[in-house]
């Protein structure tokens, strides 16, 4: 049952479980600025920065994309498994979240980032 802050808009996760799905995308966001400081010519700057946040924001669309196909395949059993619960901006709600995640992740631990990948070297 989903927990409601009141009865005319029902939250979407428990506190617990966002902050679940924070952690896994900042990880993802650090993933993808470590393949890229590593694999490419790129250095640290706007570049990294912008690449990073797309890589980000591609890996939410094609989440979304998956939600989707799967709506699609349920068909009226939809609702029930995406938990979108009737909001018709539920994808861009997500994407704008990890757009926030991806610059917030950037934002707070690029350093902390870069002083662990010099440690490897």
């Amino acid at each position: 049952m989903p927990h409601t802050a009141s009865i005319s808009r029902p939250l979407r996760c428990s506190s617990l479980r966002c902050t679940a799905i924070s952690r896994e995308r900042a990880k993802g966001d650090w993933f993808a600025r470590e393949v890229l400081l590593r694999k490419t010519p790129l250095t640290r700057g706007g570049w990294l920065f912008f690449l990073v946040l797309c890589v980000v924001l591609a890996i939410s669309a094609t989440y979304e994309l998956v939600e989707w196909t799967a709506a699609l395949a349920t068909g009226s059993r939809a609702d029930a498994f995406l938990g979108t619960q009737g909001d018709p901006w539920d994808t861009q709600k997500d994407m704008a979240l990890a757009a926030v995640g991806g610059l917030a992740a950037q934002l707070l631990l690029s350093r902390a980032h870069d002083r662990q990948l010099s440690r490897l070297s």
